[in-house]
């Protein structure tokens, strides 16, 4: 079996490698003198094969493509560069915490209803793009920004877009894959960053979320729901709320009914659409290493 892979960047709608490998599998049975001549496509490959067969061939020629380091470079960074160079046998390496701490100015608690103020917390919420998807993202300082690991899984470079189209390149400087937490870096945007409620909300709270779900055309949405449940599992503490969050909206903020960040989207239970789980601001503060300047 051949496989044509090609690497297709849709940010800037280019085409970063084009390749072929091959795989092989024993037939099950042997092949008349029409199949012999067939072009080999992989739905024949599976009638003729089986299954198994086809499967274990395509085994072969992707682990056959992963040892080429253009392909593995093209995958890993889209922009090129120093980050983007392969490592051999890694794929997609996780980025680590940054060894020294990072300190943000602590911003005074907003005081206002959220509903006073959503338009200038909104500004400061991002969509997360990245040639395998997209999630959301909200700043914490001018030029820090957080979002969840699995956003930006891969990636050592995103883009950005602010709810009206501009956008800004960001660099990932920290990752923890355990607790589902990045930052990215960026040049100076303009803001100063939303102010972040260590203290857990209330049982029964009203709280609101802002992002892009599901499609980026839904860019700067606002929902809303309570807090349910507070839960302790494996990963670390969640906020368990009914906010109808979904993929796209991962990453981005949870507020308190006063417009204060207190989480972030994090995961869904698939087996009830209301049990959705938030990762308390507090904690990725310090999972991350991020301190309040003195």
């Amino acid at each position: 079996m051949r496989v044509e892979w090609q690497v297709f960047e849709p940010l800037e709608k280019k085409l970063l490698f084009r390749g072929s490998s091959e795989g092989t599998a024993s037939l099950r049975r042997e092949l008349n003198s029409q199949e012999a001549h067939f072009n080999g496509a992989i739905a024949r490959a599976y009638a003729i094969l089986g299954a198994d067969g086809a499967r274990d061939a395509f085994q072969q020629a992707a682990k056959a493509i992963l040892a080429d380091p253009n392909f593995v470079a093209a995958v890993r960074d889209p922009k090129g560069g120093a980050s983007g160079q392969a490592q051999a046998g890694v794929l997609f390496p996780e980025a680590q915490t940054v060894a020294q701490p990072i300190q943000v100015v602590r911003l005074p608690l907003n005081t206002k209803p959220f509903k006073d103020q959503v338009t200038r917390l909104r500004d400061q919420v991002v969509t997360v793009l990245t040639p395998g998807g997209q999630g959301s993202g909200f700043y914490i300082a001018d030029g820090m920004l957080l979002t969840n690991h699995h956003v930006i899984a891969g990636y050592s470079r995103v883009r950005l877009r602010f709810y009206g189209g501009r956008e800004v390149d960001g660099e990932v400087v920290s990752s923890n894959a355990k607790r589902d937490i990045a930052l990215i870096k960026t040049a100076p945007a303009g803001v100063a960053g939303l102010p972040l409620r260590l203290e857990p909300p209330e049982l029964a709270s009203t709280v609101f979320v802002i992002g892009t779900p599901a499609r980026d055309r839904n860019e700067g949405s606002v929902i809303s729901g309570i807090v349910s449940a507070f839960r302790n599992e494996k990963d670390g503490p969640f906020i368990q709320s009914d906010v109808a969050v979904t993929h796209g909206n991962s990453g981005g903020p949870m507020f308190d009914d006063m417009g204060n960040v207190i989480g972030l989207v994090d995961k869904g239970d698939v087996d009830a659409a209301a049990v959705n789980r938030f990762i308390p601001i507090a904690d990725a503060l310090k999972v991350l290493d991020i301190k309040f300047a003195p």
